[in-house]
C-alpha cells in the first residue's frame, strides 16, 4: 500500500515510554488520604465512554510510597489492563493527575507521539492479539510495544485527536444522561412498588396477597420438533428471555418441552435465586422450554404485567424466591414451585398496577431508546476513527 505524504509508521516502544504497575500491601486499603490516588483494574469500571479515570477508594502518602517503592506514573498517561478478562476490553483510561497503579496494569506515557492521538489509537488495538500462552489472558511490554502505528505528522495527530474528542464529549454526555435517568428510574422503582410513593388519584388500600392469589400455573406441553425449532431460555438477574433460533433437536434429549406464549410469567428453577424469572415478550411468543422453566398466567383483574415486569426485578422479589430455592450453591438450588407460588406482596389495586407498569414501562423504553442512540453514536465514531487513523479521511491541521 502506498504510503501517504507526510505519514510514517513506528513500534509504540519507539514512540512511547511503557511503564509497570506496582504492588499494593492490604494494610493501606481503603485510606482516603494522602499525596498519590492508587487505582486497580477495578477502578475503570465506568460505564460507557469514560476518558479518565475517577477514583478515589485508595490513596497513599509520599512516606508510605517511597516505603513500598511504588511507582508514580504522570498525568496523562493512557492506562488499561495487562491480565485477565479486561484486558480484552477496549477500556482505556487517562491519568487525570500523577498517580500510582497496580502491578495489573499498564501505562503508556507518550514521547514522540501526540498523547490524545495515541490514546485513540488504544481504543482500536485489541490488545487479545497480542496476549501471551496461558490460561489467563495477559500480555507484557514486549508484545505492547512492538504494536506497529501509522503515524501523521504531528499537526495532523492533535487535529484527528480533537476531532474525535468532540465525539467523546458528546458520547460522555449521553452516557451522564443515561445514568441519571437510570438512577431516577430505579429510585422510583423502589418507592413505586411498594407503595411508598402513589400516582395522584389513587387511594385505594393495598392487600396482603401470596403469588397463588395472582397467577395460575399452566403447561403447553409439545412434542420434541422434528426439526430446526425456536427455543428459548431465562437469564439471571432481570435480563429477560433470551431466543435460540433454528435449535437443533438432536441437541436436547427431552421428548416432550413446553411452549411460552407473550405475556407468561416465566421461571427458571435452577436459577430464580439469582433473579432468573422474566414476562415473555412478544417475540418470544411460541418458544419451547424444558420443564426446568415453569410458565404462568395472571389472572383476569388480579395482577397487571407491567407492573410485575418490574416488581420481579425487585431486590425482595430475588430474596424471596432464594428462600423458596433451598439446597447449596448453583445447580444445588431448586425452585419450589409451590413455595414460590406462597410468596407474599403487597398489592394495590388493579387500575394502579397498571398506572405504575404504564409509568415504569415508559422510563424502561426511553432507556432502551438512549442507550441505541448511543450505541449508534459509538458506531459512527468507530467509522470516523478507522478512517482517521488509516488516513482514508484525511483533515486539515
Amino acid at each position: 500500500m502506498k504510503k501517504l505524504s507526510g505519514w510514517t509508521t513506528a513500534m509504540i516502544a519507539d514512540v512511547a515510554t511503557i511503564g509497570g504497575g506496582s504492588g499494593f500491601p492490604d494494610a493501606y486499603q481503603g485510606n482516603s488520604n494522602g499525596d498519590f490516588p492508587f487505582i486497580k483494574v477495578s477502578d475503570m469500571n465506568s460505564p460507557g465512554n469514560e476518558k479518565y479515570v475517577v477514583t478515589a477508594n485508595n490513596w497513599i502518602s509520599e512516606e508510605v510510597r517511597k516505603k513500598i517503592k511504588a511507582k508514580v506514573q504522570p498525568q496523562g498517561a493512557i492506562v488499561f489492563a495487562k491480565v485477565g478478562g479486561a484486558l480484552l476490553t477496549n477500556k482505556r483510561r487517562i491519568l487525570s493527575r500523577p498517580t500510582i497503579i497496580d502491578n495489573n496494569m499498564m501505562s503508556l506515557i507518550a514521547t514522540e507521539i501526540d498523547s490524545q492521538y495515541l490514546y485513540q489509537v488504544m481504543l482500536g488495538v485489541d490488545l487479545g492479539r497480542y496476549r501471551q500462552e496461558g490460561a489467563v489472558p495477559s500480555v507484557n511490554g514486549g508484545r505492547v510495544g512492538e504494536i506497529v502505528l501509522d503515524l501523521p505528522p504531528l499537526p495532523e495527530q492533535r487535529k484527528i485527536a480533537d476531532t474525535l474528542s468532540t465525539w467523546d464529549k458528546a458520547l460522555e454526555k449521553l452516557d451522564a444522561l443515561i445514568a441519571a435517568k437510570d438512577r431516577r428510574k430505579k429510585a422510583l422503582m423502589q418507592k413505586l412498588l411498594v407503595g411508598r410513593e402513589r400516582f395522584p388519584g389513587f387511594i385505594g388500600k393495598w392487600r396482603r396477597v401470596r403469588l397463588i392469589d395472582v397467577l395460575d400455573p399452566i403447561t403447553r406441553p409439545r412434542a420434541k420438533p422434528q426439526s430446526k425449532f425456536l427455543a428459548a431460555g431465562i437469564r439471571s438477574h432481570g435480563k429477560g428471555v433470551f431466543l435460540k433460533h433454528d435449535f437443533i433437536p438432536a441437541n436436547i434429549a427431552l421428548d416432550e418441552l413446553f411452549e411460552l406464549k407473550a405475556g407468561d410469567l416465566v421461571v427458571n428453577i435452577t436459577f430464580a435465586w439469582e433473579g432468573a424469572a422474566a414476562i415473555v415478550p412478544p417475540e418470544a411468543d411460541g418458544a419451547l422450554v424444558s420443564h426446568r422453566f415453569p410458565s404462568f398466567v395472571f389472572r383476569d383483574g388480579k395482577g397487571d404485567r407491567a407492573f410485575f415486569r418490574h416488581y420481579i426485578l425487585t431486590k425482595r422479589f430475588v430474596f424471596d424466591c432464594g428462600l423458596a430455592s433451598p439446597g447449596g450453591a448453583g445447580r444445588n438450588r431448586v425452585l419450589s414451585k409451590s413455595v414460590f407460588l406462597d410468596i407474599e406482596l403487597c398489592l394495590p389495586p388493579i387500575e394502579e398496577q397498571q398506572k405504575i407498569g404504564e409509568f415504569l414501562d415508559t422510563a424502561a423504553q426511553e432507556l432502551t431508546r438512549l442507550r441505541a442512540q448511543r450505541n449508534a453514536l459509538d458506531q459512527q465514531k468507530r467509522g470516523l476513527m478507522q478512517r482517521l487513523l488509516t488516513g482514508k479521511t484525511r483533515v486539515k491541521p
